[in-house]
């Protein structure tokens, strides 16, 4: 019997993570079930054609609305991969939050989609679609008739937020979890719901608790609940609490860095900041001022002004008539405004709100008089809202510039340019290996980072070097070189490509580059096409305290005005036919160069980081990279 039980618990150790997947998919299926018992074939039927218009209004124009993807999609994904390999399941992820979801729905379908943008939001998509008929079913729960509930269903289906989250990695799975929550809260409070109400709110609150901390911050409407609740139902309410909480304990044992609120993340409590934040808050409602931000732009929760009289509307109708059902509504919308309190108007932040805008308005839609054509008038606000909605989605004024570049486009593009599996070495630049990371672990051995020794490409192999918007500047030096046939831009990001072969001539011009740490005492030389440094290091060169980088070459163009440029530290550049010398301590060094000229440039920085320095040439477009051919190495 002990060596029964010992393989049960061995195959429940290798295989928990597909199992655990399975048995949340069967939970959602479960709730949906539950929640939708007893619906006329015509509501399911209404539901399951909004279902298939939220997923089509999800998968259209994938690589537009967004354009691209926020350095922590792939950053995400790629901690995820991480975590499958190593079965870490409750502990915290890279960015703070619990790694459990994205490890079980979307690290596993990196082998069935690929490492790209579908794997990464494919969940979103589906719970995005899912969420219609939980917001029918919440709606019921809160008293509002059927025809009204399937309008609200419909605004869950099209509105900005709906629409704008449900395309990105992450959102519509905690809109979904909280409508899960939401609609058996309200059975339990409002209705004759049990113990099956108990588990699905009990399945919603866990995973919140395992979502975004905007999910983690809604615990107390679980208060607001227990208030509400009369009699026994209140110990279904503290039943929810301590089965999610029980579910949340193995990440609590995990020592996580991050509890309730990102660290270095805590909002301003002044009265006066509050006060602005709450207004700033609201606005955002109305008029497209959040911020553009972290998976957060400003007009993701803009609501069509129809959805706002009527939400008003309907706080106006229920304060009359069903005070507490008002309480429940409104303080939901308050528990879920205050994550973006005191902080940044994000849109993100203050999700859970979104919910109770369109109940009250559905509400308000309920108490209006509208006689006999009643559906006709429901039929005709649903679409007017959905239409308005949908539109404004999809269109430049909700994507301004701003808005459009808190998803990188172009790095999105040069990532998916490059075929999947790599057919040869990868080398990005610095400062972009979160868009590659899942790149590196899926194809492993094959991506490098830009280093000072492999910025040339090494005779007889193929390479491609994938450069982020932050180096523009070098793609002219490049077309200078080559042409247009070996460089490809992406508005700003740009790729080289290389196939085999004796690419050694490329050596003859370029800059000597000498690197020296006085502890230890160490020295190291090569050579590099330009002097345009961001932070590329040295490899396999170790020093403990401060370095001296030195770039020598021979001028051999035309004579011209040079700049030099760096970050930290203080240089001086030498010109030794002349025997000056120009020191600087914070500003460009500005000089001119004659043909034959030896130019010596040092920077002496405080620390081994990589430098920061540039040499430009001044030309009457401004500041350019000289010509490959301008400059000689000189020992």
């Amino acid at each position: 019997m002990e060596n029964f039980w010992g393989v049960v618990a061995g195959a429940l150790s290798t295989y928990r993570v597909p199992l655990l997947t399975v048995a949340i998919v069967a939970g959602y299926l479960w709730s949906l079930a539950v929640l939708l018992r007893g619906e006329r074939y015509l509501v399911r039927l209404i539901l399951f054609l909004l279902v298939a218009l939220a997923l089509g209004l999800r998968l259209i124009a994938p690589k537009e609305f967004p354009p691209g993807m926020n350095e922590d999609e792939p950053k995400v994904l790629a901690c995820a991969l991480d975590a499958l390999k190593d079965r870490q399941l409750h502990t915290e992820g890279c960015t703070g939050v619990p790694f459990l979801l994205n490890v079980l729905f979307q690290a596993q379908l990196v082998p069935v989609l690929g490492p790209n943008r579908e794997s990464m939001r494919f969940y979103s998509v589906a719970t995005g679609s899912l969420s219609i008929p939980v917001a029918y079913a919440l709606a019921r729960a809160v008293h509002v008739s059927s025809a009204a509930s399937l309008v609200y269903a419909s605004m869950v289906a099209t509105l900005p937020w709906s629409l704008y989250y449900g395309r990105v990695s992450w959102g519509a799975g905690l809109t979904f979890h909280e409508l899960l929550l939401l609609a058996a809260l309200a059975r339990i409070v409002f209705g004759h719901g049990g113990w099956r109400e108990v588990f699905i709110a009990a399945l919603g609150q866990s995973l919140l608790l395992y979502d975004y901390f905007a999910g983690r911050l809604f615990v107390p409407f679980l208060g607001v609940a227990f208030i509400l609740a009369r009699g026994r139902r209140k110990l279904l309410i503290v039943a929810t609490l301590v089965i999610a909480s029980a579910a949340w304990l193995p990440y609590l044992l995990s020592n996580p860095q991050h509890l309730l609120v990102p660290r270095g993340d805590r909002p301003h409590l002044e009265w006066s900041a509050l006060v602005n934040a709450a207004r700033a808050t609201l606005e955002a409602f109305v008029w497209p001022r959040a911020a553009d931000f972290w998976i957060s732009v400003r007009s993701a929760a803009v609501h069509p002004l129809l959805i706002l009289v009527l939400a008003a509307l309907g706080v106006i109708f229920l304060l009359v008539r069903q005070p507490r059902l008002v309480l429940f509504l409104f303080g939901g919308f308050l528990v879920g405004l205050a994550p973006a309190m005191g902080t940044l108007p994000s849109t993100r932040r203050m999700m859970t709100a979104y919910p109770f805008v369109g109940l009250l308005a559905a509400h308000a839609l309920d108490r209006l008089p509208l006689g006999r054509r009643r559906g006709l008038a429901f039929a005709i606000v649903a679409a007017a809202i959905g239409l308005a909605s949908v539109r404004f989605y999809f269109s430049e004024e909700f994507w301004p510039p701003q808005s459009r570049d808190v998803s990188g486009a172009g790095i999105t593009q040069l990532v998916e340019a490059i075929p999947y599996p790599a057919r040869s070495k990868v080398v990005i630049s610095p400062g972009s290996a979160y868009f590659f990371a899942v790149r590196e672990r899926t194809d492993r051995g094959r991506f490098e980072v830009l280093d000072t020794e492999n910025w040339w490409p090494q005779a007889g192999s193929g390479v491609t070097y994938a450069y982020s918007a932050h180096w523009e500047l070098l793609e002219p030096f490049y077309r200078g070189i080559f042409g247009p046939q070996r460089v490809r831009s992406f508005g700003g990001p740009f790729s080289v490509t290389f196939e085999p072969a004796d690419w050694t001539w490329l050596r003859q011009y370029g800059w000597a580059y000498e690197v020296e740490c006085a502890s230890p005492s160490a020295r190291w030389s090569s050579q590099v096409p330009a002097l345009f440094h961001l932070s590329q290091t040295v490899p396999q060169f170790s020093c403990a305290g401060g370095v001296v980088h030195r770039w020598k070459g021979r001028w051999v163009s035309d004579g011209t005005e040079l700049r030099f440029r760096f970050e930290r530290g203080t240089a001086e550049v030498a010109l030794e036919a002349e025997g000056t010398v120009l020191p600087s301590e914070k500003g460009p060094v500005d000089f001119r160069v004659r043909p034959g000229d030896v130019i010596s440039i040092f920077l002496r920085i405080p620390d081994p980081e990589g430098p920061i320095a540039f040499l430009f040439e001044i030309s009457p477009a401004g500041e350019v990279i000289p010509p490959w051919r301008s400059v000689k190495p000189e020992r």
